[in-house]
């Protein structure tokens, strides 16, 4: 794409005013001198803003003219400014994790966030789950929950979890355990 020779000239003056504004500082001070730059720098970013909104302004006029002898220019000038990912950015498990890259270990971890907020219940016959349990004649009674066992259970939760019915994020009991 060619860039019109004031976008370009805008461009050069910005990269020299951050080189003197680098140059200028000094760890902790900040004089008259570097203020006058940071609002230099800042005007001159707001005029490349408007510059580039101008241009494009300009080029949206130009196809809406040419879309009356041209159908296709309109999908032509759209096309030209989509924007498609093809690939999943790194992820992290948590919050400070060292970044997952690998294709395969993305795919895992998208699945298990999703696997439990996607599922339909409505899939499962009851029945046939109450068939497959075997019968040990055990009642809650005789089932013991001990405080570990309660800790290590709500350790499992996931941190990001969607809230319980009665609205407590699921990283509150997470964290208090």
């Amino acid at each position: 794409r060619k860039v019109d020779r004031q976008l370009r000239h805008l461009r050069c003056r910005r990269k020299k005013l951050s080189r003197r504004l680098t140059r200028a500082r000094n760890p902790g001070a900040r004089g008259r001198r570097v203020l006058k730059l940071e609002e230099e720098l800042a005007d001159l970013s707001v005029k490349i803003r408007d510059h580039l909104l101008s241009v494009e302004k300009k080029a949206e006029l130009k196809v809406i003219d040419a879309i009356k002898t041209n159908p296709k220019a309109f999908y032509t000038h759209v096309n030209k400014r989509s924007k498609v990912k093809l690939s999943v950015a790194p992820l992290s498990r948590y919050i400070g994790d060292d970044l997952i890259v690998d294709a395969e270990e993305k795919a895992e971890l998208l699945q298990d966030q999703f696997s439990g907020d996607f599922s339909d219940p409505g899939a499962v016959d009851p029945e046939a789950a109450a068939a497959a349990i075997p019968d040990h004649d055990v009642s809650l009674t005789e089932i013991n929950f001990t405080p570990q066992c309660i800790c290590d259970s709500l350790g499992e939760l996931k941190p990001y979890a969607s809230a319980s019915d009665d609205d407590i994020p699921a990283l509150i009991p997470r964290t208090l355990r």
